[in-house]
């Protein structure tokens, strides 16, 4: 399920109970719009993103327990987070 806190995994706890189990969040919290999974190979896919991540798609090949992501463009945190240039005025480390 995707959220504005990240993707979460929903798992039937038993056919019996009728209730559900939930893993997560997944996908370092980014917002998640849509999220798909195959059941035959447990891949799950989680799409998402916003102005300060970016957008991106997650990737589990292994039912939700590891994620890998595949960005799609850059956000403010990538422009905040790169070094300063040697000859950026604004940089306090410029000599």
């Amino acid at each position: 399920m995707g959220t504005t806190k990240g993707a979460f995994v929903l798992e039937p706890r038993s056919e019996a109970e009728g209730s559900w189990s939930v893993r997560g969040p997944f996908c370092d919290g980014w917002p998640i719009n849509h999220v798909v999974g195959d059941p035959a190979t447990g891949t799950i896919w989680a799409g998402g993103g916003g102005a300060w991540s970016g957008a991106g798609i997650w990737r589990s090949t292994d039912g939700g327990d590891t994620w890998t992501l595949a960005k799609l463009t850059t956000g403010e945190l990538d422009a905040w987070a790169a070094p300063c240039s040697p000859c950026c005025p604004a940089c306090p480390d410029t000599r």
